[in-house]
């Protein structure tokens, strides 16, 4: 009996034995969920390595696709400004159309703004308000025997023998007598004169013209300035006579004033640019392969007052530039000055008697150079 209750009594012990196993669960559990920790951990901060690489050579990939389009948008952008220069300098080139007549055996280039007419269009194709040029070509072997001295054929002959001679025989029209001249052309003598008015009160215009012979062919070439225009801006000078309507002419002997102005470069734009533009056409005249040409010597004493002008608006010390004198005239110049390592090409001219810089770069609008009348050779790559 007591045997048998040690057996139960121990069995009964036996039976707590499992209680203890289930005491060590948390333990485990525990230890289980401490290694999920670290591995999940691991994986978090190694996801985390691996997302900040991938970030960091995303940012590299967008930073190096940034700086690309930059590249390329910079080198569309200078090939742009590149096409653009190249643009105006063909632009620049185009301005300018040429005149052939190959029976005188002459050529002569002018503004393609200017409205060109001949003797075919000449009644019906002037017109006052703009500058246009008249060509008059007159063959002397055909001209009549009878007509009036100008228009006759002894009338040309007498006229080119007289110009051979330096000689300033009369012409049609009344010219403002202070502005005729005789010019050397190809190494033969032509005349210039300028006409604003004639014997009739009420008449007021503005004509430049240019004669000269050559191969029995007498040239006639006049330029018409825009008479509303210039009117307009000399009014002070100007009077409206009786019988005249709202006509305006010239008052006394203001014509020769006007004149000295414009040769001075003080007159009004519009007076200005067609005086100016005239003498830039004449310039460019080529008679059987001669070029119209001015004397390219220039006194050096110049240079130093070049210098001073230039020290003078860029205010720097004068000791820092140098100037080369590239073409010249008696009263108009085109240099490079070296200034600060930079090279600058300029224009100069001569107005009452002193030079003055007017122009400085290479992009030279004609518009504001035309006036001065500046040979063709120096300008002839203006921008209209």
């Amino acid at each position: 009996m007591n045997e048998l209750k040690k057996y139960l009594d121990n069995k009964g012990s036996n039976n707590i034995t499992p209680a203890k196993k289930v005491k060590r669960l948390p333990s485990i559990i525990f230890t289980f969920l401490l290694t999920a920790i670290v591995i999940g951990g691991g994986v978090f901060f190694s996801q985390k390595i691996l997302l900040e690489e991938d970030k960091n050579k995303s940012l590299d990939n967008l930073q190096n696709s940034f700086q690309e389009q930059i590249t390329v948008l910079t080198n569309k952008i200078e090939n742009l400004e590149k096409e653009e220069e190249e643009a105006k300098e063909e632009e620049g080139n185009n301005n300018f159309l040429t005149y052939i007549n190959e029976d005188v055996g002459f050529s002569f280039q002018y503004p393609s703004s200017i409205n060109l007419i001949d003797e075919a269009t000449w009644s019906t194709g002037l017109n006052t308000q703009e500058l246009s040029m008249s060509v008059i070509i007159d063959n002397i072997t055909n001209m009549p025997d009878n007509s009036p001295w100008w228009l006759s054929k002894q009338g040309a002959i007498d006229d080119m023998n007289a110009l051979e001679d330096g000689q300033f025989n009369d012409v049609y029209g009344f010219p403002l007598a202070s502005s005729e001249n005789i010019i050397d052309i190809g190494g033969q003598n032509a005349k210039k004169y300028l006409r604003l008015g004639s014997l009739e009160s009420c008449d007021i215009f503005f004509e430049k013209t240019l004669i000269f012979y050559n191969n029995n062919y007498r040239v006639n070439i006049t330029l018409y300035g825009p008479v509303d225009s210039i009117v307009n801006s000399i009014d002070w000078y100007l009077t409206t006579p009786e019988g005249c309507g709202d006509k305006k002419t010239w008052t006394n002997d203001k014509q020769g004033i006007f004149y000295t102005l414009l040769l001075n470069t003080n007159a009004p734009f519009a007076a200005q640019n067609w005086f100016g533009t005239f003498e830039t056409i004449i310039s460019s005249i080529n008679i059987a392969g001669f070029n119209y040409s001015y004397n390219n010597e220039h006194p050096l004493d110049l240079i130093p007052t070049l210098v001073e002008s230039f020290a003078y608006n860029h205010g720097i010390d004068a000791e820092g530039i140098s100037i080369n004198i590239l073409q010249s005239t008696t009263d108009h110049l085109k240099g490079q000055a070296s200034i600060a390592g930079q090279n600058i090409l300029f224009l100069a001219h001569k107005g009452n008697g002193d030079w003055s810089v007017i122009q400085e770069g290479s992009n030279i609008m004609c518009s504001d150079i035309f006036k001065f009348g500046f040979p063709f050779y120096m300008i002839s790559d203006c921008l209209l």
